[in-house]
C-alpha cells in the first residue's frame, strides 16, 4: 500500500469516529411566509381550510372582559376615508399597527386612554384597561384567498368540492393509517414534495395489487 492510499485511508478512519454535530439536528422554527410567494394558491388554502366561524369565540372573549354586547367590535363604525373607527360614545380609534398573518392583514386601531377614562360608557366599553384606551382589530383578507372564495362560492365549485369526499378522503385516511403520515418528516418545500410522492405511489401501488 503506498504512503498516499495509507493517509486517505487513515483520514476516512478518522472522519468515521468525528463526534455529530448535533446543532445540525436541531429543529428550528421556519418563517413559512419567506418560502411562499405571494400570488402562490396555497396561501388561499391557508385562509380558506382553516377559515373558522369565531364570532362565538370572540362574543366570549368579550363577555370575560366584561364588554356590553352594545360595545362590542360590531358597534363601532369604520371611515376609509380617514381610515379611524368611531365608537358608539363618538370617540375617535386611529390606527396603530399591523400584523401580518396566513392569508390576511390584521390592522389595529386604538382610542385615546384618556378620552376612554373619562367616558361614561367606560365600565361598559373597556372595563379592564387600565393603561391603554379600547382596541378595534380590522381584518382584511389577502387578494388571493378573496378570489379564490369567490371561486368556490360558484355553482360549479361546489360540485367539484361534493366529490371530495369520494376522491380525496379515503387516500388521506389510508396514508395516515397505514404509512404515519400525520405530519412531514423532512424540511424544504422540495423535500416535502418528494415526501409526499412517495406517499401518493404507495397508495397507488396498493391499489392495482
Amino acid at each position: 500500500m503506498s504512503e498516499k492510499q495509507s493517509v486517505i485511508r487513515e483520514e476516512r478512519r478518522v472522519a468515521r469516529v468525528e463526534p455529530i454535530n448535533r446543532m445540525q439536528m436541531v429543529m428550528r422554527t421556519i418563517n413559512i411566509e419567506r418560502l411562499v410567494e405571494e400570488d402562490h394558491p396555497v396561501r388561499a388554502l391557508w385562509e380558506f381550510i382553516g377559515r373558522m366561524d369565531l364570532k362565538s369565540q370572540s362574543a366570549g372573549q368579550m363577555n370575560r372582559r366584561g364588554v356590553d354586547p352594545e360595545f362590542r367590535s360590531e358597534a363601532f363604525s369604520y371611515d376609509p376615508c380617514s381610515d379611524t373607527f368611531t365608537c358608539p360614545a363618538g370617540k375617535v380609534l386611529t390606527y396603530e399597527d399591523k400584523e401580518e398573518c396566513p392569508g390576511k392583514v390584521n390592522y389595529r386601531y386604538r382610542a385615546v386612554f384618556s378620552e376612554c377614562q373619562a367616558c361614561r360608557f367606560r365600565d361598559k366599553c373597556c372595563p379592564t384597561a387600565t393603561t391603554k384606551g379600547r382596541t378595534i382589530v380590522r381584518g382584511v383578507d389577502h387578494p388571493v384567498v378573496v378570489a379564490f372564495v369567490k371561486k368556490m362560492a360558484s355553482e360549479e365549485a361546489e360540485k367539484i368540492y361534493r366529490t371530495r369526499g369520494a376522491v380525496a378522503e379515503f387516500p388521506n385516511a389510508w396514508i395516515k393509517d397505514k404509512i404515519g403520515l400525520r405530519q412531514f418528516h423532512l424540511r424544504g418545500l422540495v423535500k416535502v414534495c418528494i415526501e409526499a410522492l412517495w406517499a401518493c405511489l404507495t397508495y397507488n401501488l396498493q391499489q392495482w395489487i
